[in-house]
């Protein structure tokens, strides 16, 4: 025989993945806010690839590192900026957890640091940032144009991250 509370304990600690349902209500906006931030870092990674695309159809092998490694960003962060730092924070509010609050914020932190270097772009970094989009303007002026909207986005990613902490 197997006793209800057992049984109610386990249930309790299984997510559904509904923030109206598994979050307390007064941490319901800030759960949702950091998703649509997520959301708002998955859009700078594909156009960033995007761009990075255009640079090696347009300008050859040498932009070949830039698209190499921004399509292993795209497929190795995106993933794990949703386990790492949205999925760290649901669960720690979900569950009251002060170890994986603190795990959010080491890795939120590393979130910063990544949207401010692909704001910069360095060349031939994956980013289509500033350093690369000014570079890229002297030989194309359209991909130039994209690099720059590119580098705003991940500017203002690194701003919303720093404003949701």
């Amino acid at each position: 025989v197997v006793s209800t509370q057992s049984t109610e304990a386990v249930v309790s600690t299984q997510s559904t993945g509904n923030i109206d349902f598994d979050i307390p209500s007064e941490h319901q906006l800030s759960v949702r806010r950091v998703f649509y931030h997520w959301q708002f870092t998955v859009f700078c990674y594909l156009i960033n690839f995007i761009v990075c695309f255009g640079m090696i159809c347009k300008l050859g092998t040498k932009a070949g590192s830039a698209f190499g490694l921004s399509l292993l960003y795209a497929g190795l962060f995106i993933p794990l900026s949703f386990l790492t730092w949205y999925r760290m924070l649901y669960n720690a509010v979900r569950l009251d957890s002060s170890m994986r609050y603190m795990l959010f914020f080491f890795m939120y932190g590393f979130q910063i640091f990544v949207s401010g270097m692909a704001a910069l772009g360095f060349q031939s970094g994956g980013f289509a940032g500033w350093i690369t989009a000014f570079k890229t303007m002297e030989e194309n002026k359209g991909l130039g144009v994209m690099g720059i909207l590119v580098s705003l986005a991940w500017c203002a990613d690194c701003l919303i991250a720093v404003y949701l902490i």
